[in-house]
C-alpha cells in the first residue's frame, strides 16, 4: 500500500512540474549591426535605478522624442516553448545612433503580443507600428515608409499600419516629389498582397527564426537571430535569460513533503 502510494506522490509530482511547458524569459539585449558592422543596442527597458547609461537598453523616457511620441518602457513578458517566443503584453524597441536614448532616434517597432515562430517561419502580433525617429527625416528620408524626399526636400509621404485591423498589413502613400527607396517597414518580410489586398509589401523588423542558442533547459539564455552571423553587418538578434520560478520550486517542494506526509499517515492507519 505504501509503495502505491509513493508511486501515487511521484505521479502527481511529474505532473504538477508539467503543467506550464514554456519557460519564462526576460529580454536582456536586442541587438542590430549597421552596414559597417557597427554593433547597436536598441533602447526598450525602464530600468532599476533610472539610467540612460548607453549600450544598456535602459531609458528613462523623458527626451523630447520619447515625450512626443508616446514611448514608454515596455511591459512585455515572455514566454519559450522550444520553438515559440511569445511576447504578452506591449514590447517597444527602439534604435538610436550610439545605442543612446538621448542620440537621435532611427526607427521604433512597437507591438502587441509579439508572436514568433521559429518552426514555421512566422511573426504575428496582435498589432505593430513602425514610429518615425528624428534621425532619417532630417537626411531626407523615411525608415518606416522608406521614402526619399524630392527636390523639395520635405516629407510628403506616410505609412498606415494595421489596415483593417491586421498587424501584418500596410499601406503607403507617396506624395509630392517622393520617391519608394525600397519595402515599407513592417513586423514581417511579406510580398505585396500576401497579407491581403492592397497590402504592401514589407521588410520585416521581426523575422527572427533562426536559434543561435537555446540553453533555456538548463537555466541559460535564448538568442534568436534574423539568419545573418551575430558577428557580421545587417543581422538582428534578440538575447533572453532564463527566468527561475523559485516560488513554483518552493511551492512543488512542499506539495512533495505534504503529499508523502499523507501516504505515510494512511501506511500507518492501514498497518
Amino acid at each position: 500500500m505504501k509503495k502505491v502510494l509513493l508511486t501515487s506522490v511521484s505521479v502527481a509530482l511529474l505532473a504538477a512540474s508539467g503543467v506550464a511547458s514554456a519557460v519564462s524569459l526576460e529580454l536582456v539585449a536586442d541587438n542590430t549591426r549597421s552596414s559597417s558592422g557597427t554593433l547597436s543596442t536598441q533602447v526598450f527597458k525602464a530600468c532599476t535605478p533610472p539610467s540612460n547609461t548607453a549600450g544598456t537598453g535602459c531609458s528613462t523616457f523623458t527626451s523630447a522624442w520619447q515625450i512626443a511620441n508616446g514611448v514608454v518602457g515596455s511591459t512585455a513578458t515572455w514566454d519559450w516553448d522550444g520553438t515559440t517566443l511569445a511576447a504578452s503584453g506591449t514590447f517597444q524597441s527602439t534604435s538610436h545612433l550610439s545605442s543612446s536614448p538621448f542620440g537621435p532616434s532611427v526607427v521604433s517597432d512597437k507591438s502587441v503580443n509579439l508572436n514568433i515562430n521559429t518552426a514555421t517561419m512566422t511573426t504575428t502580433a496582435a498589432s505593430y507600428n513602425c514610429v518615425e525617429g528624428s534621425f532619417l527625416v532630417g537626411v531626407g528620408a523615411q525608415g518606416c515608409a522608406n521614402t526619399l524626399n524630392g527636390g523639395d526636400f520635405v516629407v510628403s509621404s506616410f505609412a498606415t499600419y494595421n489596415v483593417g485591423g491586421n498587424a501584418l498589413c500596410v499601406n503607403r502613400t507617396i506624395g509630392g516629389d517622393d520617391t519608394a527607396g525600397g519595402n515599407v517597414r513592417g513586423l514581417t518580410s511579406l510580398a505585396a498582397g500576401a497579407a491581403g489586398a492592397g497590402c504592401e509589401a514589407t521588410d520585416g523588423a521581426y523575422d527572427l527564426w533562426t536559434i543561435v542558442v537555446d540553453n533555456t533547459g538548463t537555466g541559460g539564455q535564448l538568442i534568436l537571430s534574423n539568419g545573418i552571423d551575430i558577428g557580421l553587418a545587417g543581422t538582428h538578434f534578440m538575447t533572453f535569460n532564463t527566468v527561475v520560478p523559485v516560488p513554483a520550486a518552493v511551492w512543488l517542494f512542499g506539495s512533495a513533503l505534504g503529499l508523502m506526509g499523507v501516504a505515510r499517515r494512511r501506511s500507518v492507519a492501514t498497518a
